[in-house]
């Protein structure tokens, strides 16, 4: 465990990046507005984009990661921008400290935001899950870590009706691997209970949404039964609003995995998740993947998106019409049954009975570009957030772009079908 150096516990101011010419994005179908680029020396991404009630947004990530390097130092950071992209404020937590990330920051039901990531700065030891306090702006008015001396992360987090928040990740059990970690906290993000749920081999929550009911629903990725021979099948658990699991659902193709990068629960209770799998009846290469459940866990529809080479889902954002917009990232080039850069950021929606629209804008900026976040807007465009790196260089910044309203009319058409051989195993 790291101690935490004098002045580390309050949010350091960086220095104001401006919207940048977007000239160098091109696009078929779509054009962007705007960009916001956050220094990620060498490496940083924006993980999550939630809208305050002023109509300006606040992003949230991570930059300074060095996979190479002994010691790297990830700072966490949020950034307050306005529609027409300009950044009102940015700060920074734990700079020279080794690990502080933000996974999702959220606004409360009483207008507090509580964000929630890892960190190694604080805590019983290792990485830990990490709770901070927010106010409007992004500056800290506290944090909190929990954990045991392994491997501990959140990574999601949402506001609950009743007041406060659910959070969700894994926590690291000794002989027995990663379990679901699901938290219910209060509004300022104190810890109201910790539940934990495991199995056989490692079971990952990514992701965590209330039911109408007060209950949650937490989805993410671990082995199946006898029927499922890869461990990387999607893993879903409904518990209640004490904690006490319900049901769990384990789905996948026993002949290769699927991975779920995002959660939405509808409407009507239908539970939604996106990501990608890799299963041969999809293409050989990871395509995008959008699975239906029922609200008692039933398995409704799944569907997969083909594009020219290699395509993989990451997040999605609903809009007013409940179509879910897809963001990510994808490749052309495929070697050895694998895809390889240059990766340029997808778009794509699924309609509400979660099936694939078809076309899908690509976004080049001569590098390689990451869709991690999506943010429908009314008129029609969106925001995208992830990261990208100059052509021809090294590293990647946290980047946040404003696209206009797509002309799905021109944009590629890609290839979607049903996924007939997903199956629920348990």
């Amino acid at each position: 465990m790291r101690t935490a150096a004098a002045g580390l516990l309050a949010a350091l101011a960086l220095a104001i990046p401006a919207a940048a010419e977007p000239a160098a994005w091109q696009a078929d179908g779509a054009k962007v507005q705007w960009e916001i680029r956050v220094p990620g020396s060498p490496a940083g991404w924006v993980n999550a984009i939630t809208e305050l009630p002023d109509g300006t947004f606040l992003a949230s990530g991570f930059t300074g990661r060095d996979d190479l390097a002994e010691g790297e130092d990830w700072q966490a950071f949020t950034l307050r921008f306005d529609g027409s992209g300009r950044t009102l404020s940015t700060h920074r937590y734990g700079v020279g400290s080794g690990t502080d990330a933000l996974w999702d920051v959220e606004r409360g039901m009483d207008g507090g935001f509580v964000g929630v990531g890892f960190t190694d700065r604080i805590g019983a030891g290792g990485l830990d899950g990490w709770i901070v306090r927010l106010d409007a702006d992004g500056s800290l008015l506290g944090e909190t870590a929990l954990g045991g001396p392994g491997y501990d992360r959140l990574t999601d987090i949402a506001p609950v009706v009743a007041g406060g928040f659910i959070a969700a990740g894994f926590t690291t059990v000794e002989g027995l691997g990663r379990e679901f970690l699901v938290v219910r906290l209060d509004a300022s993000g104190k810890e109201m209970w910790r539940r934990t749920y495991g199995g056989p081999g490692d079971q990952t929550a990514l992701y965590i949404e209330p039911t109408g009911d007060g209950g949650f629903v937490a989805a993410g990725g671990g082995p199946g039964g006898a029927t499922i021979v890869d461990d990387g099948d999607i893993l879903v658990l409904r518990v209640s609003a004490d904690g006490d699991e319900l049901w769990r659902r384990t789905i996948g193709d026993k002949a290769g995995s699927e991975i779920p990068h995002n959660l939405h629960i509808l409407a009507d209770g239908r539970i939604r998740m996106t990501g990608y799998t890799d299963v041969m009846g999809a293409g050989g290469t990871r395509d995008a993947l959008a699975v239906t459940l029922s609200p008692g866990g039933n398995l409704l529809h799944a569907e997969h998106l083909k594009g020219p080479g290699e395509e993989r889902a990451m997040v999605s954002g609903l809009d007013g019409q409940g179509r879910e917009w897809v963001t990510g990232y994808a490749t052309a080039v495929i070697r050895d049954g694998e895809g390889q850069g240059p990766w340029d950021i997808f778009l794509t929606r699924v309609d509400a009975a979660g099936r694939f629209e078809g076309p899908a804008i690509s976004f080049d900026a001569g590098g390689d570009e990451h869709g991690t976040v999506v943010f429908p807007l009314p008129d029609g465009g969106a925001l995208i957030g992830g990261y990208a790196g100059p052509a021809g260089a090294g590293g990647e910044d946290p980047i946040i772009l404003r696209i206009a309203p797509p002309d799905w009319d021109i944009a590629p058409m890609w290839t979607s079908s049903a996924f007939p051989s997903l199956k629920p195993a348990g």
